[in-house]
């Protein structure tokens, strides 16, 4: 298993298991690497066979990048994916321009619960319009398909997030998980 992040946060995760006690069953190799650079080529000298089919997951990013980069993603996976490879990806559609301009905006309530943090946590994402990882892996000869978190959760008899939180305008249905198989 390659996992790559950058380092403070491998290092935060490393310490964070050996705390509790836990063990990997997988031989497990970290590539420290900010993903906004060469991380292929990182990936490749820590010893990855772009030759033999991989698992992929991309959770907690895609929202983090534009357009252009998201695709850049997407094609350097393609690339690296032999035939039989999977990817799993958790994406959020756009959200309304209103509701990003409230998320974003700090509260003036010093007694708010978020203090803030929220709107900075908003503000990281882009709320362009991008293309959903099944309708970009399709074309590229992979199959697969998207599944909405709310219907994910129920066929799993779970409940579904209220949509409120730190952020407080939060809404589960704009949330995906697409898989794509090679």
């Amino acid at each position: 298993m390659y996992e790559l992040d950058r380092s403070q946060v491998l290092d935060f995760k490393r310490d964070v298991l050996a705390d509790a006690g836990a063990q990997a069953t997988a031989e497990r190799h970290e590539v420290a690497v900010d993903l906004r650079d060469d991380w292929a080529s990182a990936l490749r000298e820590n010893g990855f066979d772009p030759s033999v089919p991989t698992a992929w997951l991309v959770e907690g990013l895609v929202i983090y990048l534009t357009p252009d980069a998201q695709n850049q993603l997407f094609e350097t996976l393609n690339a690296l994916s032999a035939p039989g490879s999977w990817l799993g990806v958790e994406e959020m559609a756009t959200i309304d321009s209103g509701v990003y301009a409230a998320m974003t905006t700090p509260s003036t309530d010093p007694d708010s619960y978020d203090q803030g943090r929220g709107a900075q946590w908003a503000g990281l994402i882009y709320n362009e319009g991008k293309t959903q990882a099944v309708q970009w892996f399709l074309p590229h000869g992979w199959s697969g398909a998207a599944t909405g978190l709310v219907d994910y959760l129920t066929s799993l008899g779970r409940a579904v997030p209220a949509g409120k939180g730190p952020v407080g305008h939060f809404d589960p249905s704009l949330m995906s998980l697409a898989t794509v198989r090679k």
